[in-house]
């Protein structure tokens, strides 16, 4: 009953600049939490850049640029017990070599990103392009 649980599930953690970013934080509690986002280890204040969405506790940063990057943290009290789970965010532009190539004929890439299949090999063959926007890809690990 006084258990809480947080836990923020992202496909991507890596973003062009001007992105809109939106970081999920699923909180499980049975009492009603108080839930805090933070970057970098100090708190945020909703802006017209960055706002939480208090029906769901999800934080979105508008128009992102690369002093977006950083660690965002999600925590979260029922005046009992507390919890927090964080994401490693970067805002950088990404370049995707040429032969970097998605394969329409044998992948569903969205779904392989939404996943998170993309460390595998196999999959990551097929979806290059788009596991290497969704930051989930070392170039070096598909060669």
């Amino acid at each position: 009953m006084r258990e809480i649980s947080v836990r923020i599930g992202m496909s991507q953690t890596k973003y062009p600049p001007d992105s809109n970013i939106f970081i999920p934080c699923q909180v499980n509690s049975g009492l009603r939490p108080t839930v805090k986002w933070m970057k970098d280890g100090l708190g945020i204040r909703d802006s017209s850049k960055l706002r939480m969405m208090r029906s769901n506790n999800t934080l979105s940063i508008q128009r992102s640029q690369a002093d977006d990057g950083g660690r965002y943290t999600c925590s979260a009290s029922n005046g009992y017990n507390e919890a927090e789970d964080s994401v490693q965010i970067s805002v950088e532009t990404l370049k995707v070599e040429d032969d970097c190539k998605d394969n329409p004929y044998f992948a569903n890439c969205k779904l392989i990103v939404k996943a998170r299949y993309c460390g595998n090999k196999y999959y990551a063959r097929f979806c290059c392009r788009s596991c290497t926007i969704a930051g989930q890809l070392d170039r070096k690990s598909v060669v």
